[in-house]
């Protein structure tokens, strides 16, 4: 169980900062009333860059038997 967390932790960072990154850039379309600042576009890019961050991450991380 502890060996998930680094992993997971980089996903959800990733998330973050990428959602943040589209958002600040292209974010045009409000997401919800409560957080006025959150942006459908910076919602979507940080799912796409989050998905895109783990396929390489398992491609780099699946070369050593014990990862």
């Amino acid at each position: 169980m502890l060996d998930e967390q680094p992993r997971s932790t980089s996903l959800i960072i990733t998330n973050d900062v990428f959602a943040y990154i589209w958002g600040f850039f292209l974010g045009k379309t409000p997401l919800i009333a409560l957080s006025p600042k959150k942006t459908g576009e910076g919602f979507i890019g940080g799912g796409v860059c989050t998905l895109l961050w783990s396929l390489i991450a398992v491609s780099i991380l699946s070369r050593w038997d014990f990862f």
